[in-house]
């Protein structure tokens, strides 16, 4: 099989560029403020933040000097957690439970069976339940929407930038968009499961496979080009202005034109297990220690790497700070800019795969101090 594949070739590249002319930084520092095709929204609305992945709430005021005493222990969610203002949702094996973040207390449950936390559009937590996406109403866990797919659904919702389709994983090899109020599904085929959520930015719909495929797909379903990477359990594609980036097994950090599918650069970097987050000027990436790589070349700019601990987590970025959870249990709070550490708490035994942060709030899956999996809510 060819390394490369062009599904639309030039026709479908142009088509694609037409809605691409915005250069995604501003003075290499920030994204900006008007980054084409995200909903900075308030909370973490999605596992990757937002509809492109970041794991970045860009304006939150990030949590400071916690204590112990303020942490509370919650039903284990085996990929990671979802929030808005007032609610916290946690996903395990058979259920999505909703907190109240005020309170901390638990107001409603819901059967879904999905390790993957809702994602919240419009005060609707949707949620993948077999073959079915189901919306519940955030305050009172109504069921109010149900969307039929072909085969099991194995992803949480990416969304289109007007909140007017989903898109998912199916678990034949497909993936799937659906009209958010009509009913009318595309399905396209991949080669290699996909496992980890779709990205959605401006037209674009880009998706990873286990087998190192990436594709991007216009939000209608046109498939627009097709790369293989030679890597295995691609995570989520963290997708910019410019290009889509992808980490996976066999050390492979990527980033891709968001175009045409050229590799830009390509990093060996160690396996990279979980999700990447993305702060514009910088990738951040946990694969045994936290490093931050150089959008424009892929070299490590910082790296955070304890003594007697790694970093196997998905970080979140807040404002102007990075948190982690290391396998020693310690959460960890750093300068987005140097790497510094500003504080750490022990939490438990083990943290990962992945953290939250909003204002004030880190939530984080790991494990106790007796070893039995949990999800730990931090707040100021």
């Amino acid at each position: 099989m060819p390394s490369r594949r062009q599904f639309l070739g030039a026709a479908g590249a142009s088509a694609l560029a037409a809605t691409a002319g915005c250069s995604l930084l501003d003075d290499r520092n920030e994204l900006r403020s008007d980054y084409p095709g995200v909903a900075f929204e308030d909370g973490w609305r999605s596992f990757g933040h937002d509809h492109a992945n970041t794991r970045f709430a860009r304006d939150a005021t990030p949590l400071s000097d916690p204590e112990t005493a303020s942490v509370v222990e919650r039903p284990p969610s085996w990929t990671g957690t979802t929030s808005t203002d007032d609610r916290v949702f946690v996903s395990d094996d058979e259920w999505v439970h909703a907190f109240d973040t005020a309170s901390r207390e638990r107001v409603w449950r819901a059967e879904t069976r999905t390790r993957f936390p809702p994602t919240v559009i419009d005060g609707v937590a949707y949620t993948a339940a077999g073959s079915e996406l189901r919306g519940f109403d955030v305050d009172s866990g109504d069921l109010v929407a149900q969307v039929e797919f072909p085969a099991q659904v194995v992803t949480p919702p990416a969304v289109s930038v007007d909140s007017q389709r989903f898109v998912v994983a199916l678990a034949d090899g497909r993936v799937a968009g659906v009209g958010r109020y009509d009913g009318d599904v595309w399905t396209r085929s991949v080669w290699g499961n996909i496992v980890s959520m779709p990205s959605v930015h401006r037209s674009v719909t880009a998706v990873a496979t286990a087998t190192g495929e990436v594709y991007v797909f216009r939000t209608d379903g046109t498939p627009v080009w097709r790369t293989n990477l030679g890597a295995r359990d691609l995570q989520s594609p963290v997708v910019g202005d410019e290009r889509v980036y992808v980490n996976g097994h066999y050390g492979t950090l990527a980033a891709l034109s968001r175009r045409t599918g050229e590799v830009v650069w390509e990093r060996d970097e160690g396996a990279g297990w979980r999700a990447l987050a993305f702060d514009g000027p910088r990738l951040y990436s946990g694969t045994g220690a936290l490093d931050a790589h150089s959008v424009e070349t892929g070299e490590v700019v910082w790296s955070y790497g304890p003594e007697d601990a790694n970093v196997r987590c998905a970080p979140a970025v807040a404002g102007d700070t990075v948190f982690v959870g290391r396998d020693d249990g310690v959460l960890a709070a750093l300068d987005r800019e140097s790497g510094d550490e500003k504080w750490t708490l022990p939490l438990g035994g083990y943290l990962g795969p992945s953290v939250t942060a909003t204002d004030g709030l880190v939530v984080a899956t790991g494990q106790n101090d007796e070893g039995s999996r949990t999800t730990f809510v931090v707040q100021s």
